[in-house]
């Protein structure tokens, strides 16, 4: 499987194909690299290697670490197993996904955007990172062509509304692809982003492209994840919802999930509705957004 993937960023990129499936093949050739590395050390090609094979290999990328960090950073991608073993192949793949439920999607609001030119990377600056900082940088390391993109056109949009100009658009792929585009494969990446009036670019869109499906891995983990919540009687999916929703701040809400008898509840609705209508109503369209205009309880 290791190999398949080797192969899959040496192979010749043939621009009669769809241009989006070569961009995705230039965004994944970082991973492929990293899994390469990893490959190295699978003489017995089976997709694992030890824990002492697993930190040369991330040493050699510039990513030291100690076993026992090594130990936390197995654990934080759930990879931990009593043989000693590594399945480096999961690893990588947790790494290069970029679905709703991926860790890069999770961390992408941490990352630091910054990028460093060779000669310039801060991981080197001590003998050993922690299981956070080479979850950082191995990410960055992975998505460092997206990130690039991502800033490239945070830095062209200049009004903030997420949109850059067709030319600027342009300008940013061929750079970054390091690609000459014709206008029809310009035209066919536009037209699949959503071409805006004014010869505006919509670039969320755009990348959204090269968002993944959720693996099955990543949805058993989710499952699993409510599953553990759930197994507290005290909270119920409803409730879980409602934390997610407020992030978790319940302090900021002074009726939120307070035991309250009926009568004090029907005089809180009541004050409610003569005194506070109009803003009741828009919070409850906003949180009733099925086509039967119901809401659960919270």
């Amino acid at each position: 499987a290791a190999k398949s993937k080797q192969k899959t960023s040496n192979s010749v990129i043939n621009f009669d194909d769809d241009v989006i499936k070569i961009f995705k093949v230039k965004l994944d050739e970082a991973c492929m690299i990293i899994l390469h590395e990893f490959a190295k050390y699978d003489k017995q090609e089976t997709c694992q290697i030890s824990k002492t094979a697993f930190r040369h290999a991330l040493a050699n990328l510039r990513n030291p670490m100690y076993a026992m960090d090594l130990e936390h950073l197995l654990a934080r991608f759930n990879l931990k197993s009593r043989d000693g073993l590594v399945d480096y192949l999961k690893f990588v793949e947790k790494l290069q996904s970029r679905s709703n439920l991926s860790l890069f999607n999770k961390m992408l609001p941490k990352l630091n955007h910054r990028l460093y030119a060779d000669g310039e990377n801060p991981r080197v600056y001590k003998d050993g990172l922690t299981a956070s900082e080479a979850e950082v940088c191995l990410l960055k390391q992975c998505h460092r062509l997206f990130l690039q993109l991502l800033t490239a056109f945070r830095k062209a949009d200049i009004s903030d509304h997420e949109t850059v100009s067709y030319h600027e658009f342009k300008e940013i792929l061929e750079k970054l692809f390091q690609i000459q585009l014709t206008k029809d494969q310009l035209d066919t990446i536009v037209n699949k982003a959503g071409y805006l009036e004014n010869n505006l670019v919509d670039y969320p869109k755009f990348l959204l492209l090269f968002q993944d499906r959720p693996s099955t891995c990543e949805l058993k983990e989710e499952v699993a994840r409510f599953s553990l919540r759930l197994k507290d009687q005290n909270i119920r999916v409803d409730r879980i919802r409602y934390i997610e929703r407020f992030g978790g701040d319940l302090a900021r809400y002074s009726h939120a999930q307070k035991q309250r008898p009926l009568q004090e509840l029907r005089t809180i609705v009541h004050n409610l509705l003569q005194r506070k209508l109009r803003s009741f109503c828009k919070v409850f369209v906003n949180v009733c957004k099925n086509d039967a205009c119901t809401a659960d309880i919270e």
